[in-house]
């Protein structure tokens, strides 16, 4: 379950959101913060890490870089291999 966002973190959630479906891929964080109105890098990155922490946001492929952040909505439930096996 995902921890609930401040209204900070939802307007960038709902910019990252609004960017994946225009672009197919992560903003960066000058495209934040020209959607948000938030003036410094910092502030974005604290709130994109604070999203990763929740829940929200996750790597794209195992990678770590920001701009390979993943909205989780965005991401299909997968069923684990391991529910398919048969006990003899």
């Amino acid at each position: 379950m995902r921890d609930a966002l401040t209204d900070r973190q939802d307007q960038i959630y709902e910019a990252i959101l609004d960017y994946w479906a225009e672009h197919a891929l992560s903003p960066t964080f000058a495209d934040l913060m020209a959607a948000t109105g938030i003036g410094q890098t910092n502030a974005i990155r604290g709130h994109v890490a604070a999203l990763r922490r929740k829940g929200w946001l996750m790597p794209a492929a195992g990678n770590k870089a920001a701009r390979d952040l993943v909205p989780t909505d965005l991401v299909e439930p997968v069923k684990h291999a391991a529910c398919n096996l048969k006990v003899a």
